[in-house]
């Protein structure tokens, strides 16, 4: 079934986007903001190269973490 923010996709034709957690591995490298979860707590960050080593890491702006899954956010409010 197609959520109202999918109604665009949905009246062409297209797939709806999937919704829920999926497994980190399937998560966006290419700095796009997520929702993260590491099994305690969830937190919006990305994917990135941080520190003196650059190490591949998922950041929330303050915390590296140890995410095992994501979600997409949800698209922003309509102001009319």
């Amino acid at each position: 079934m197609a959520l109202m923010t999918d109604l665009p996709d949905y009246l062409e034709g297209k797939e709806p986007k999937p919704y829920g957690w999926r497994t980190i591995d399937s998560a966006p490298k290419d700095g796009s903001i997520i929702l993260l979860w590491n099994g305690l707590w969830h937190s919006i960050g990305e994917f990135g190269y941080f520190g003196e080593n650059r190490d591949a890491k998922w950041f929330d702006g303050h915390y590296y973490i140890d995410a095992t899954h994501w979600m997409p956010l949800p698209n922003p409010p309509v102001i009319e």
